[in-house]
């Protein structure tokens, strides 16, 4: 079973909603493929990051009927594929299709 990238941004928003509704409505997280997760003017705390990993690795292994595991070496060696919804869901893409 594949996932394309509009799959992916749906179960980080699915996820997203799960930690917003942990917060609070006051302070709820955007729901937008530009969402900032991690580095300058990010939307997540680092305890809330390691909720969407979790959350996120959850959600495809019921999907997909087997684990993904979202970090790897390749996953923090820049810095790019947590910085915005967009790029992780580009990454979750990549690790299901190889």
């Amino acid at each position: 079973m594949s996932v394309t990238k509009d799959d992916a941004l749906k179960l980080i928003y699915a996820t997203l909603d799960d930690i917003s509704a942990e917060r609070g409505e006051s302070s709820a997280i955007p729901l937008a493929p530009e969402t900032r997760l991690i580095g300058s003017g990010r939307d997540l705390d680092s305890l809330e990051i390691v909720n969407l990993i979790v959350g996120l690795e959850m959600r495809l292994a019921e999907r997909l009927g087997r684990s993904v595991v979202l970090v790897n070496e390749d996953a923090f060696g820049g810095g790019e594929v947590f910085s915005t919804a967009d790029s992780l869901a580009d990454h979750i893409v990549r690790l299901v299709q190889s």
